[in-house]
């Protein structure tokens, strides 16, 4: 649920020498690899702002886990933790987190809206929501250009890259299956290899995204049992 568990589990696995990761199934697809290496490669220039979102609309039911405070519900962490992963992906952790959000009558955050600031000045705008539809798309915009996934950002099959003149290209990324695959690929690899966590979603990141949703949490008022 936050920070402070994610850094009991990480020092539990290195101590046991024992292998542990973020199942964050999106940060291994081909799509969001791309863009990391659109980005690392430099074909948009320094990135300047990333913005992304991804929420949708149900019904306020307090049975499903979406609504249960006891049981993690909520916006941020449940959908939020998306794109807060997709700014870290290509920006690093943030160095100052402002955040508004809607806590509802179930008692768990229903909407929320947090920018974040990162080293250098690039800008983290990111948004989540289970009592609306949002457009649940992502973009990079450097210096030089931009780089943008489709909804449903957490799973897309393309990827769209424009530059400082007007061109545009569209690359397929089609997966196969419902594409968690790519994850379990991962986590054979490395255990074949040895090591204890992958360099994908190593676990010093998982822990400092933690920190991030903890930040936006502490800022619109959403706790969960024993925190």
């Amino acid at each position: 649920l936050n920070r402070a568990q994610s850094e009991r589990m990480a020092a539990a696995a290195r101590e046991r020498g024992l292998f542990l990761m973020e199942a964050m199934w999106s940060r291994f697809l081909p799509a969001w690899r791309l863009v990391q290496e659109t980005v690392a490669e430099g074909h948009i220039g320094e990135p300047l702002v990333v913005e992304a979102d991804l929420g949708f609309r149900r019904s306020i039911d307090p049975a499903p886990r979406l609504f249960d405070r006891a049981l993690g519900g909520g916006a941020t962490l449940d959908l939020g933790v998306y794109p807060v992963s997709f700014a870290s992906f290509l920006l690093g952790s943030p160095d100052a987190v402002a955040a508004q959000g809607h806590i509802g009558e179930t008692g768990v955050d229903e909407q929320f809206a947090a920018v974040l600031h990162h080293d250098g000045g690039a800008l983290a705008v990111v948004r989540g929501a289970i009592r609306a539809w949002l457009g649940s798309t992502a973009r990079v915009t450097g210096t030089d250009g931009w780089v943008r996934l489709p909804a449903m950002m957490h799973h897309p099959a393309h990827v769209d890259i424009g530059g400082p003149d007007g061109t545009r290209e569209r690359v397929e990324v089609p997966i196969e299956g419902e594409g968690l695959r790519f994850q379990a690929v991962e986590v054979h690899r490395c255990v074949r290899e040895g090591l204890i966590q992958s360099p994908v979603m190593p676990l010093d990141e998982t822990c400092a995204i933690a920190g991030t949703l903890d930040a936006i949490r502490a800022q619109i008022g959403m706790t969960y049992p024993g925190e």
